[in-house]
């Protein structure tokens, strides 16, 4: 079996490090502790509430359920979109869609920020749902994403390449 062009195989181990890197600001690192930060209590010790669209909820539960929420729509959509890719020979089309939905919500949150000493229910829906779009793109690639390693050449080949792009994440 040949191995994926030069050009291939940096652009795929380019993608996995991208998402590791989203992975580690946004998901893990410093888009959790903003978000605490600027919802948190005026007073320590006490429990943190927002309003999301009339309801009240603790703070980092309704970050969990907008992850939720995504979690639940890829895993009902990822096998009808990865039937529809392979049926139709598009898997890269709906890798860049995700990859740049993704990309434009979380240059969307550089605009979630506290207007005011309190963070308005518009601020705050404008940050959960730019985060979870953010998580929508970031989830829904890589079914499109490892679906091009099999044509990467043989096992000894797919074992360098997989560890190139495990290297750069």
């Amino acid at each position: 079996m040949e191995t994926a062009t030069k050009k291939v195989i940096n652009g795929w181990a380019m993608y996995d490090w991208a998402n590791s890197a989203y992975n580690l600001v946004i998901t893990s690192t410093i888009f959790p502790a903003y978000y605490v930060g600027i919802t948190a209590a005026s007073h320590a010790g006490e429990k943190s509430y927002v309003y999301f669209f009339g309801r009240r909820f603790i703070n980092t539960a309704l970050q969990d359920y907008a992850l939720a929420v995504v979690f639940v729509i890829v895993a009902f959509t990822s096998p009808v979109l990865s039937s529809i890719a392979d049926y139709k020979r598009n898997k890269k089309n709906w890798m860049k869609a995700f990859c740049y939905v993704g990309s434009a919500a979380c240059i969307a949150l550089f605009w979630f920020t506290k207007g005011n000493a309190v963070i308005t229910p518009g601020e705050l829906a404008f940050g959960i749902i730019s985060f979870a779009i953010a998580a929508l793109g970031f989830w829904g690639g890589p079914g499109f994403f490892n679906s091009f390693f099999p044509g990467f050449g043989g096992p000894v080949e797919q074992g360098w390449i997989h560890g190139k792009g495990l290297v750069l994440g």
